[in-house]
């Protein structure tokens, strides 16, 4: 998009970053869209809610260890075909879910899912970082993030509005048959990603993990998934079961809620190119860690505040975050970087806390769950001043922090 002089409309590279959040939009779609239908699917297959919790776990699996070996996987193919992989292996998976009739078939398709899914994030970040110029990095980071975003409001509301009339089975084929169609639209339209990724070598790999400062971002941003997808596995669940409300007010509600994050995002990815990030967490964490425990508390007006203000300030926290590795690593490795950090956070925060979750949801006390959760995130706060370096560090990359 360009102003009538011929200059971009919002920063360059708009149009195929756009493009890009389409793809991340179906990619984390089909990751959650499980969540909206966790009832129905206990319902169907005669499963508990621990049970139908570990389906969280089985696709975070498969995503880790697509993202772990995705270093790999870029020596041998560009960073654009990796994507597009990434679209179309995730989509036979759907159908094979919508089309399984047992629940082994259901879990390798998750598994295959979580695979294919896996492949994007390491390549789809290091394409934006070529495509928008480094001082655009902060609203580009935020462009992309609509995907997931809108993501988080649209699987409660195509839910409720699709369950009335086809299965859930149903409405995993439907989401193939459009992601395939916006896959096709990425091989006419797409470009950039025309170059190879670096394999995580022994040495890049040991200057990162030597680092104190790289395993203190990987604790607060694998807390920081655990408040976003942690908690949204379960939130239908918990709000219909423990807090009375019926299913089709929470698909609403839980979809609704998430509307203000659109704006959230780019007031957060501005904020980024011209704060501090650290100070920005330094309220972030808190805020995340008291709104997620808030959500403990009995049917009434703080819980629906909670609802609301919770995903609120954890949109805000991953461009933030995301905005920082964008600083400081080259572009050529920071897929080396996403495939480390990724992956750990994605198991823990959704997988291995949703199945928490579960056990919390299985005893009838997910709150108590959602409590502990969120003092864990609050007190991550005390780690931001192991964040500091010092700028020799940081002129020689071998930091993960830049303040």
């Amino acid at each position: 998009m360009r102003t009538p002089e011929g200059k971009p409309r919002f920063f360059p590279g708009f149009s195929p970053i756009l493009l890009l959040a389409g793809i991340f939009f179906f990619n984390f779609l089909s990751r959650i869209i499980l969540s909206p239908l966790l009832l129905t699917v206990e319902r169907d297959l005669s499963l508990s809610h621990f049970q139908a919790s570990r389906f969280f776990l089985i696709t975070a699996v498969g995503y880790s260890l697509a993202m772990l070996f995705s270093g790999f996987v870029s020596l041998l193919l560009t960073h654009r075909r990796i994507v597009l992989i990434s679209v179309f292996l995730p989509c036979a998976a759907l159908l094979g879910i919508g089309l399984g009739a047992s629940v082994t078939v259901i879990r390798v398709g998750l598994f295959v899912l979580g695979l294919g899914a896996g492949l994007y994030a390491p390549s789809g970040l290091a394409m934006l970082t070529t495509l928008a110029e480094e001082k655009s990095w902060g609203r580009a980071t935020a462009l992309h993030e609509l995907g997931p975003n809108l993501g988080l409001i649209c699987a409660p509301l195509l839910a409720g509005l699709l369950l009335p009339v086809v299965s859930w089975q149903a409405i995993m084929v439907l989401l193939a048959a459009v992601w395939f169609c916006c896959g096709l639209l990425f091989v006419i339209r797409g470009r950039g990603g025309d170059f190879h990724g670096r394999a995580p070598s022994l040495s890049t790999m040991g200057r990162l993990l030597g680092q104190r400062t790289f395993w203190v971002f990987l604790i607060i941003f694998g807390l920081g998934a655990a408040a976003e997808l942690g908690v949204y596995s379960l939130i239908p669940t918990y709000l219909a079961v423990e807090r009375g409300l019926s299913e089709a007010m929470v698909h609403r509600l839980v979809g609704i809620s998430r509307l203000a994050n659109l704006g959230v995002i780019f007031v957060a990815g501005w904020l980024a190119d011209r704060c501090g990030a650290r100070r920005l967490l330094l309220v972030l964490l808190p805020g995340i860690g008291a709104a997620t425990a808030l959500l403990a508390l009995p049917r009434g007006g703080a819980l629906l505040a909670a609802v609301f203000v919770q995903p609120v300030l954890v949109a805000a926290f991953f461009p933030v975050s995301l905005a920082v590795l964008y600083r400081i690593i080259p572009p050529r490795l920071l897929n080396v970087a996403v495939s480390l950090i990724m992956p750990v956070s994605y198991l823990f925060g959704g997988g291995v806390v949703p199945a928490w979750l579960g056990w919390f949801a299985e005893q009838g006390n997910l709150a108590a769950g959602l409590t502990g959760l969120g003092v864990l995130i609050a007190a991550s706060v005390l780690l931001l001043p192991w964040l500091r370096t010092t700028a020799a560090a940081a002129a020689r990359k071998e930091v993960l922090y830049e303040d």
